[in-house]
């Protein structure tokens, strides 16, 4: 992001607090108690993968804070090389989202090991980019991370800041080393002309966005398998005669749309569109409706039209 393009630093800080505020938490993929009772091995996947999604979102706030409290103390300082509180501050919260941001991609990298199934142990500390060359990720979305992981924003805040912070020099703050070369003392520049606060925090917010980019693809993919796999849907057929059923059994999504097809209903009331099948008269739905358990909006339901006739049925 290049700064010049804004002539006043109140308009700097403006961009920087709307980036913050972008920062959202993840959607949790929650299940209702029904849906977790289920004895499966793909629910048991996704609660493990929900609790990672729920640690995220509590790293993901936390560096909100950090930001906005870092960007704060920035706003009340008169120049970027002032040694005050605020300059004090200033750091103190953008080493805490640095520390933070790096945290958040461990956590995504536990998450993308759980839902893969790639067989890394929590407690084992392995690299993310080693970890991302694992061979269930050809071909897959990863990839694109370790590119970005490899890029020049990315660095400045996994090698610059965060190592700066942690093993060597504050790179937020001045220092005035001299160095003796050729028998001429020389000041080391680089330890005393530093970024201004305003590229440091944007260097951050930019990797943290890039970063929930990439998380919310994965939740994406999660949550495509808990519809189809994991929740459960009521589900309510129209017949012929306009009579619509409420079926009493509880559904997954896979599973009806395997099987909606072969669907047939006995007919409590015989009419002249019934079949006669097995000693008993049956009808056919003409529409197959699932809504999930528990919700009144439609943000989960859908509608299944039967293209097979009666006899399409009894053939096969």
């Amino acid at each position: 992001m290049n700064f010049d393009r804004f002539k006043t630093d109140e308009k700097r800080v403006k961009y920087l607090y709307d980036q913050v505020n972008n920062i959202t938490p993840l959607n949790e993929c929650r299940l209702y108690k029904e849906e977790q009772l289920q004895k499966t091995d793909d629910v048991l996947l996704l609660r493990n993968c929900i609790e990672w999604i729920i640690r995220a979102n509590t790293i993901i706030l936390n560096i909100k804070y950090a930001l906005s409290q870092s960007l704060a103390n920035v706003k009340k300082m008169k120049c970027s090389l002032e040694e005050t509180d605020n300059r004090v501050k200033y750091s103190y919260y953008l080493e805490d989202a640095v520390y933070r941001d790096i945290a958040l991609w461990d956590i995504y990298k536990q998450l993308l090991n759980e839902f893969y199934q790639c067989g890394y142990s929590k407690d084992d500390i392995y690299n993310i980019f080693i970890f991302l060359k694992h061979k269930k990720f050809e071909g897959r979305t990863p990839n694109n991370i370790l590119k970005y992981l490899e890029t020049e924003n990315h660095q400045i805040v996994r090698q610059t800041l965060r190592n700066s912070f942690a093993h060597s020099t504050d790179s937020t703050s001045t220092y005035i080393f001299h160095s003796k070369s050729n028998g001429t003392v020389k000041p080391e520049l680089k330890y005393f002309l530093l970024n201004h606060p305003f590229e440091n925090l944007n260097i951050i917010i930019e990797d943290i966005h890039k970063l929930l980019g990439f998380m919310n693809n994965t939740i994406k993919i999660i949550n495509n398998f808990r519809e189809a796999k994991i929740l459960l849907y009521n589900v309510s057929t129209t017949m012929p005669c306009g009579e619509i059923l409420e079926d009493k059994d509880l559904w997954n999504l896979y599973i009806l749309q395997d099987n909606f097809e072969k669907i047939i209903i006995p007919c409590e009331h015989y009419c002249k569109k019934a079949h006669k099948y097995n000693n008993t008269y049956v009808c056919k739905p003409i529409s197959i409706y699932y809504r999930r358990i528990n919700e009144s909006e439609h943000k989960y339901d859908g509608t299944f039209i039967p293209k097979l006739s009666f006899d399409d049925i009894v053939k096969d």
